[in-house]
């Protein structure tokens, strides 16, 4: 199946709404900004809306963005022929003033060989719109993925560590406050480094795990140049990956 994107219009929106998560925003980027709302549809005409990604300029530069950096840190005493690497957590805004893909969503109907190329028209396109607005934009382009949930929709990440801070829902908060929402928990968290032997092991088994449904998109990031910056989010430990703007619009 051959794929076509364009802009998102004011009719798809409640289409696109049934695939989005309940906190996603769903208002249209304003003409000639660094923003965009990419949707892609069968080119034959045989089938509708079928996936929608958001193209962000510099984020962090209002409202600012938490990741938590994954670190690495050795113990040794060789004199006792101890050596123990960890991985360590901390809380901050490294990716402050990139660029950003967002919101991925696709109809639920959409099978994977589908959803391969579906995706990857929509990479293209957000390639060509960041390079069309390249004065606009930052130097670094990321896309931050999902992360495991369990089968009743908790993330083994945030009832390792986040929950130990704020007992409520944290879905909950960002359904209510969007993007103010992750401030918000972000402000509760601590602000020293965690070692991540700390967390349950199904906590740091989560660390840096896309969910599944997120795989085949993770894939087309891969195969574009994109690759895992060492970041998480803050609520589910999903993966953020990473690319140079300009390098990614230079490859072929």
């Amino acid at each position: 199946m051959r794929w076509t994107v364009r802009p998102v219009q004011a009719a798809d929106v409640p289409v696109l709404s049934a695939w989005l998560p309940a906190s996603a925003d769903t208002t249209l980027p304003e003409p000639g900004t660094a923003a965009a709302w990419l949707l892609a549809e069968g080119a034959d005409g045989a089938c509708g809306p079928s996936a929608c990604l958001r193209v962000r300029g510099p984020i962090g530069l209002r409202r600012p963005r938490h990741w938590y950096h994954v670190g690495c840190v050795v113990h040794a005493a060789p004199e006792l022929q101890l050596f123990h690497r960890q991985h360590t957590l901390l809380l901050g805004n490294d990716h402050t003033g990139a660029s950003e893909l967002a919101a991925g969503a696709h109809h639920p109907a959409l099978d994977a060989a589908a959803q391969a190329l579906a995706w990857r028209a929509l990479l293209m396109a957000a390639r060509e719109h960041l390079q069309a607005t390249r004065a606009l934009q930052g130097g670094m382009v990321i896309a931050e993925l999902p992360g495991l949930r369990d089968d009743q929709g908790r993330s083994p990440f945030w009832q390792g560590l986040g929950r130990h801070f704020h007992a409520g829902d944290p879905d909950a908060v960002l359904q209510r406050l969007g993007g103010d929402g992750r401030a918000q928990l972000a402000a509760l968290m601590p602000r020293q480094v965690v070692y991540a032997s700390f967390l349950s092991p199904a906590a740091q088994a989560a660390m840096a795990q896309a969910a599944p449904s997120a795989r085949l998109w993770m894939d087309t990031l891969a195969d574009a140049g994109f690759r895992y910056s060492h970041h998480i989010d803050i609520v589910d430990g999903g993966p953020v990956f990473e690319t140079h703007l300009d390098s990614w619009c230079a490859r072929r």
